[in-house]
């Protein structure tokens, strides 16, 4: 059972590279690159500290990419707390 709890975890590391790296190359070539690199750096994050940290930035820098969509192009007022 040990094994198989093993293997999965390796199969999740090896499997969150390939997706970091695909979509790494997916970035120049036609292809959803930021999609697979949100993916790879998702199942790496279970893992890896500097994983959790990338994902933790790029979803903020998603957020703010967000707000300023909705206050710049739609126009919508921006709502601080």
């Amino acid at each position: 059972m040990r094994l198989i709890h093993q293997a999965l975890i390796y199969l999740g590391i090896v499997t969150g590279f390939i997706l970091l790296i695909v979509g790494i190359a997916l970035l120049v070539l036609p292809g959803p690159g930021w999609i697979s690199i949100l993916l790879g750096l998702t199942l790496l994050a279970c893992h890896f500290l500097w994983a959790q940290r990338l994902l933790r930035e790029v979803r903020n820098q998603i957020r703010e990419g967000e707000e300023w969509v909705k206050r710049e192009v739609v126009g919508i007022p921006n709502k601080k707390k």
